[in-house]
C-alpha cells in the first residue's frame, strides 16, 4: 500500500517530471491534455518507442473514470516512484541554487 504522507497530484508530478523514462517508469506528460505514468515489466530495462502500445510497458497511472488523475493499482510502485520523483525535484532545486549563484556573480564579480 502506498504511503499517504508522500502521495502527490498530477498538477505536482508535472511540474518536476518531463515525458521520459525514469527507472523502471515511463511519463509521458501533456498535461493537462494528458499525463500518463506506465511501468516497464520486470527484466525489461529501456522502454520501446511506442511505449503506449507495447505489451511490456502497463499503464499505471491516468485519468480514472470521475475526470480525475489517480492510481488504477495500488502498490509499493507508488512509493518507488514519489521517491524517484522527490530525488528529481531535488535535482531541479540543487540546478536552479547553482543557476542564481551563477547569475549573483556574473552581476556583482564575486
Amino acid at each position: 500500500m502506498a504511503d499517504k504522507d508522500i502521495l502527490l497530484t498530477v498538477k505536482e508530478y508535472n511540474k518536476i517530471l518531463e515525458t521520459g523514462q525514469y527507472g523502471r517508469f515511463y511519463v509521458i506528460n501533456n498535461y493537462p491534455k494528458n499525463f500518463k505514468i506506465y511501468i516497464l515489466a520486470k527484466n525489461y530495462f529501456e522502454f520501446p518507442d511506442d511505449v503506449e502500445y507495447d505489451k511490456n510497458a502497463l499503464l499505471m497511472y491516468d485519468k480514472l473514470s470521475d475526470g480525475e488523475y489517480g492510481w488504477f493499482y495500488e502498490g509499493q510502485w507508488i512509493d518507488d516512484f514519489n521517491k524517484i520523483v522527490y530525488r528529481e525535484k531535488e535535482r531541479l532545486i540543487k540546478k536552479w541554487n547553482e543557476q542564481q549563484e551563477e547569475e549573483r556573480k556574473n552581476i556583482y564579480g564575486t
